[in-house]
C-alpha cells in the first residue's frame, strides 16, 4: 500500500512541482550594461530599446522612457554589428564602459553620432569597421581611456564631418588602422589624447584636399611605419599645466604627404611650459619621407634627420 501510495505520489510531481526550466532570453546584439559587467545579465536593456526612427539615443545620466538614473556605472555594449539608421542625431552617454566588439554603420546622411563615458573606458575591438555618415565620436571624460585594437577602421562622408577619438586619460591604437575621409568639403580626422599616446605600426590615412588630420596628445609622441596623405596634417606633443615637461616627437619609417597648397603641415614637440625651453632631441624624424604643398610647413624645434 505504502509502495503504490509513493509511485502514485512521485507521478504527480512533475504536474505540480517541477514546471519545464524558461530559457533565458537570448544576449541581444547590442545592449545597455547596466552593472557594467561587459556580458548580459539580468537587468540589462536592449539597445534597440534607445534606437530608431524618431529616437535620439540614450543618456545614463536622464530619465527617458524604459530608463531612470541609477547610481552604479552603467556601460554600453556592441557585439555584432550595429545600424543606426535614426535621423540628425544619435548620443550614447554613459558612466561605465563601452565595448565596440562589431561594426557600427550609420545608414542616414548627416548624422551626428557621439558614443561618450564620464567616468568609463572605450574599448574598439580588433578589425571593427565604423563607418560614419557625418560626425563621429568617440569621447571619454573623467580619466577615462581608450583603446582601438589592430587593423580597426574609421570612415565618415559628408562636408565639414569628423571623425573624433578624444581620451582624457591614455590611448592606445593598434597596428594598422586606417582612417579615411570621403567628400570634397573640409572633413576631419581628430585624434587627441591627455596623458598618453601608443601608436602601433602601420597607420594610414587617406583624407581628400581640404580635409585634416590632426593627431594631438598632452605627451610624447612616437608614430611608427606611417603612411599618411591628406590636405592638412598635424602630429603635436604640447605642454600644458597638466603635463608641463618639454615633449618629445619621433616619426620613424614613415611617409607623410601633405596635398593641399593653401593647407598646413605642421610637427611641433612642445616647449617646457615653465622654461619655454624645448627638450634635447625633441624631435626626430628617421628614415622618413615628407612631401608637402604647404609653402610654410613648420617643425619645432628644429628636427633631427635621420
Amino acid at each position: 500500500m505504502r509502495y503504490a501510495l509513493a509511485v502514485a505520489m512521485m507521478a504527480t510531481l512533475p504536474l505540480i512541482g517541477f514546471a519545464a526550466p524558461v530559457p533565458p532570453p537570448a544576449t541581444p546584439g547590442a545592449f545597455i550594461d547596466v552593472d557594467n559587467n561587459g556580458v548580459w545579465t539580468s537587468g540589462d536593456l536592449p539597445l534597440a530599446n534607445f534606437t530608431g526612427t524618431g529616437s535620439v539615443g540614450f543618456n545614463a545620466f536622464a530619465t527617458q522612457p524604459g530608463w531612470k538614473p541609477v547610481t552604479r556605472p552603467v556601460g554600453l555594449v556592441v557585439l555584432t554589428p550595429l545600424t543606426l539608421n535614426a535621423d540628425f542625431v544619435q548620443q550614447f552617454i554613459v558612466s561605465g564602459d563601452i565595448r565596440i566588439m562589431a561594426d557600427v554603420k550609420v545608414s542616414q546622411a548627416d548624422t551626428f553620432v557621439s558614443f561618450s563615458t564620464i567616468g568609463g573606458n572605450i574599448t574598439i575591438g580588433p578589425k571593427v569597421s565604423v563607418s560614419g555618415n557625418g560626425d563621429m565620436d568617440f569621447q571619454t571624460f573623467n580619466g577615462g581611456d581608450i583603446s582601438v585594437g589592430d587593423g580597426a577602421s574609421f570612415t565618415t562622408r559628408g562636408e565639414f564631418n569628423t571623425v573624433s577619438l578624444d581620451a582624457d586619460g591614455v590611448m592606445t591604437l593598434g597596428s594598422k588602422l586606417a582612417f579615411q575621409l570621403a567628400g570634397t568639403g573640409y572633413n576631419a580626422i581628430n585624434i587627441h589624447a591627455h596623458d598618453a599616446i601608443t601608436i602601433g605600426p602601420g597607420m594610414t590615412t587617406r583624407i581628400p584636399n581640404h580635409g585634416y588630420f590632426d593627431l594631438l596628445c598632452n605627451c610624447d609622441v612616437t608614430l611608427p611605419k606611417a603612411n599618411f596623405r591628406s590636405g592638412y596634417i598635424r602630429i603635436e606633443g604640447y605642454s600644458s599645466a597638466r603635463h608641463p615637461e618639454a615633449k618629445h616627437v619621433r616619426v620613424t619609417d614613415s611617409t607623410l604627404t601633405q596635398t593641399y597648397k593653401n593647407g598646413d603641415f605642421r610637427i611641433i614637440a612642445g616647449a617646457d611650459v615653465r622654461t619655454s625651453r624645448y627638450a634635447p632631441d625633441g624631435l626626430i624624424l628617421e628614415k622618413t619621407k615628407i612631401s608637402t604643398k604647404s609653402l610654410q610647413p613648420l617643425y619645432l624645434p628644429d628636427p633631427i634627420v635621420r
